[in-house]
């Protein structure tokens, strides 16, 4: 009678089998005898061997960017692991290890949703089997950040530190970022471990300027860019001294070099008290009246409208001023009187030196930041307008004028109207692009704000009374005369010397009924429009 192996050959043995396939094979090895049998009567023995299924089990992947390493376990169907054996992963032959695992990395050339192949070809005793595995790649976002001063040193080397971070804020090391300034390529430079990158700037030329940084991106990473303007300008040195002075306290100083005659400011304390104008060396004098017995800091800031030039700042000078000693009796009369007798020649003459400085209220400076959109490079782009306080950065509110090129005024001070108002708590968006923008705050005289693509730009607004002689002295220049020295000349010498040159009679009359009030009265509120056409009328007419 033949016998039937009721089992799997494995490696020249047959093993038992159980189960759902046991009872199959039972009914397979009750049937074969009676086939063999119908033969003939000498029947041979007859070896079967049935093969195995193949499973290919756990599989999964771990995507990195553009690369993915996949993972599995070749099993038999009874669970078992198929050792040493040959499967092939998107074409690529891997060898199971002694526990039926086996791994691949692959690489992929974008950024997709990908489906692996992966198979198991088979052998004698055990199927094939193949399986399909989704895997999707693609590169995490990265952000640049940089905080840039709208003003750097012309003529100097400088440093700027970019960052660069994933999307969940985290920095991102061994990044490799492009400096480029105005489309000419600087220093490149790696990031660290908290995602920090130094790029070294060449000295720059006064003027405006786009820095851009860039990162390429890698398999890991997307791309990044980051591009922002500035300007580079001179800065300007400030001394400051105190002179000696019986009375008060008097300083003196000298910016150099400066494009000028430059305004200059004395703050005592953090605040600013005064301020006066520079001559044509950029000598400046002041003094200063009112402060109480004490210590005192003080400290001078040059501020010029000419562009290439940044704010120069001196040094803190410490002045010390000791209560003043009770009058004696028999001599209380004389200060009073010597006070009387100045008071009356002053008034007589119409020197307006220490009324003038009593005219200037202590108000901090105001400047206008206008910021441009991410790229600034159309006429669409949305610029950022904000009024703040120059010293403690507080938001004002104001009105701003944005006129296109045509509609530029020949004036210095913007057309009539009520213009846009400012919000003191949110900056304001103007768009299109005009050609001009024209700002104003209360109490202070109107400045116009160039525009230029790829950048920022600042501007201070001074007080009205401020801005009312600086206006003046811009029709002394056109005269060739210098600026309004108090203690020297009043406006009133001024406005014959224009009238002296052919100026308008009528426009400098009028003007003159503005400016000097303005001179001795610190609560005036001129009209600065009607100011700017008298200004303008005269200067039309001078002969200089």
């Amino acid at each position: 009678m033949p016998q039937l192996a009721t089992g799997r050959r494995v490696a020249g043995a047959v093993a038992p089998l159980g189960g759902r396939q046991y009872r199959a094979h039972m009914r397979l090895a009750l049937v074969l005898p009676l086939l063999f049998g119908l033969t003939g009567p000498a029947a041979a023995q007859v070896t079967v061997a049935v093969r195995a299924r193949a499973v290919i089990d756990d599989l999964r992947a771990t995507p990195e960017g553009r690369q993915a390493e996949v993972r599995g376990v070749l099993r038999d169907d009874l669970g078992r692991p198929v050792p040493r054996a040959t499967v092939y992963v998107a074409g690529e032959r891997q060898r199971t290890d002694g526990l039926g695992r086996f791994a691949a990395t692959l690489h992929f050339t974008h950024d997709a949703r990908h489906v692996v192949p992966v198979r198991f070809d088979g052998t004698p005793l055990l199927g094939a089997a193949a399986a399909q595995l989704p895997v999707t790649t693609g590169r995490r976002g990265t952000t640049l950040s940089l905080a840039l001063p709208p003003q750097v040193p012309a003529d100097a080397a400088y440093a700027v530190v970019p960052r660069l971070t994933g999307p969940d804020g985290q920095p991102e090391a061994d990044a490799r970022l492009g400096c480029q300034v105005d489309q000419a390529p600087a220093q490149a430079a790696v990031t660290d471990a908290q995602g920090r990158a130094q790029c070294a700037l060449p000295p720059l030329a006064p003027g405006a300027h786009t820095l851009t940084i860039t990162f390429p991106g890698d398999a890991a990473r997307g791309p990044a860019r980051w591009t922002r303007g500035f300007e580079a300008a001179r800065p300007m040195g400030v001394t400051l001294t105190r002179v000696a002075s019986a009375e008060g306290v008097e300083v003196t100083g000298q910016v150099r070099p400066g494009p000028g005659a430059v305004y200059v400011s004395v703050s005592v304390d953090g605040q600013p008290v005064d301020q006066t104008l520079t001559d044509a060396q950029g000598r400046w004098r002041l003094a200063l009246d009112g402060l109480s017995p004490g210590v005192h800091t003080l400290r001078a800031q040059a501020q010029s409208a000419a562009p290439g030039w940044a704010d120069g700042l001196s040094a803190p000078l410490t002045v010390r001023l000791a209560d003043p000693a009770p009058p004696r009796s028999a001599w209380w009369l004389v200060p009073g009187l010597l006070a009387v007798v100045a008071v009356a020649a002053t008034l007589w003459r119409q020197r307006p030196q220490a009324a003038a400085q009593r005219a200037r209220p202590p108000t901090s400076p105001v400047v206008a930041a206008l910021t441009y959109g991410p790229t600034a490079a159309a006429p669409s782009d949305r610029l950022s307008l904000r009024i703040v306080d120059a010293l403690d950065g507080a938001p004002l509110s104001g009105r701003v004028w944005a006129l296109p090129a045509d509609a530029a005024p020949t004036v210095q001070a913007p057309p009539p109207g009520a213009g846009q108002p400012v919000q003191a708590n949110q900056p304001l968006r103007v768009t299109p692009v005009p050609a001009q923008i024209w700002v104003e705050a209360p109490g202070h005289g109107p400045a116009r704000l160039g525009v230029r693509h790829g950048g920022a730009a600042t501007v201070q607004l001074l007080p009205s009374a401020a801005w009312v002689q600086r206006r003046f002295d811009e029709v002394l220049r056109a005269a060739g005369r210098p600026a309004l020295r108090f203690g020297t000349d009043t406006p009133r010498e001024a406005a014959a010397a224009l009238r002296a040159r052919g100026a308008d009679a009528a426009a400098v009359d009028a003007l003159l009924a503005v400016v000097e009030p303005v001179c001795f009265d610190p609560t005036a509120t001129p009209d600065v429009r009607a100011v700017d056409a008298l200004a303008d009328a005269a200067q039309r007419t001078v002969r200089p």
